[in-house]
C-alpha cells in the first residue's frame, strides 16, 4: 500500500508525536533524601518516551509489527483485485469483440462498480492499519506510565511530562528517562526468571507423576 512508507517512518517518531508535551501523570507522591535536589527543582519529572521505546526495542517491535499487518492487507487487497479482473475479464468475453451498447453500458457499469469497492476496500485496510498502530502505541505508553510512576514517587516528584519540541531545556536530574528503562529491564528479567522457574517446577511435576508407573512397569518385568 502507498501509505506503508508513510506509517513506518511516523512510527520511528511515533512518540512524540502520539504524545507531545502532555502531562503523563499527575499523583502526588512522597518525598525521599535522593530526591532533594530534584524537588529544588520542581515537582515536575521530564521523560523521553521516544528514546525509551528506543532503548528497549520497543520502536522496532513496532515497526515490524506495523509493517507485517500492512503487507497482510495488501496481500488480502490483491486478493479482491485479482477477483474483481478475473470477473471483469469473463464479462469481456460474454459481450465478445463487438458487444451492443447494453452489454457496452454494463461492463462499464461493472468496471466502475469493482473501482468503487476497490478504494473502500483500500481505505478500510489503511483505517485499520492506523487502529493497529494506536493500539500498539496505547499498550506501550501503559507499560511506561506504571513505571515511570514508580521512579518518579522514588523522587519525590508528582508531574511528568514528555520530552518534546515544545520543552526547550529541562535539568537532567529531572529526567528520569534511564532510571525508567533500567526499571523496566530489570521487571522484564525478573518475569523471565520466573517463568523460566515455572517451567521448571513445570518439567519436574511431569516427570514425578511419570516416575511411579515407569517403577511399575520395571518390577512386572522383573517378577516375569
Amino acid at each position: 500500500m502507498k501509505t506503508t512508507t508513510r506509517r513506518i517512518a511516523a512510527a520511528c517518531l511515533f512518540i512524540t508525536l502520539a504524545v507531545g508535551c502532555d502531562r503523563f501523570g499527575s499523583e502526588r507522591v512522597t518525598s525521599s533524601p535522593e530526591a532533594d535536589k530534584a524537588k529544588s527543582l520542581g515537582n515536575v519529572a521530564v521523560i523521553d518516551l521516544d528514546a525509551v521505546a528506543e532503548q528497549l526495542g520497543h520502536k522496532a517491535q513496532i515497526q515490524n509489527a506495523i509493517r507485517q499487518r500492512d503487507k497482510d492487507y495488501a496481500e488480502q487487497l490483491g486478493v479482491i483485485k485479482a477477483n474483481y479482473e478475473q470477473k471483469l475479464s469473463a464479462i469481456k468475453q460474454e459481450t465478445g469483440e463487438t458487444p451492443t451498447p447494453e452489454q457496452s453500458k454494463y461492463l462499464v457499469q461493472s468496471a466502475n462498480e469493482f473501482t468503487r469497492s476497490l478504494q473502500q476496500n483500500t481505505a478500510k485496510a489503511q483505517q485499520a492499519l492506523g487502529s493497529y498502530q494506536s493500539s500498539l502505541i496505547q499498550q506501550y505508553r501503559a507499560q511506561v506510565k506504571q513505571v515511570a510512576q514508580e521512579v518518579a514517587a522514588e523522587r519525590g516528584l508528582g508531574i511528568i511530562l514528555t520530552k518534546s519540541d515544545t520543552v526547550l531545556a529541562h535539568d537532567m536530574t529531572v529526567d528520569i528517562t534511564g532510571a525508567v528503562v533500567e526499571r523496566i529491564r530489570a521487571k522484564q528479567a525478573e518475569t523471565a526468571r520466573a517463568n523460566a522457574g515455572a517451567n521448571a517446577n513445570a518439567r519436574e511435576d511431569v516427570g514425578d507423576a511419570s516416575s511411579p508407573r515407569r517403577e511399575e512397569s520395571f518390577s512386572e518385568n522383573r517378577n516375569e
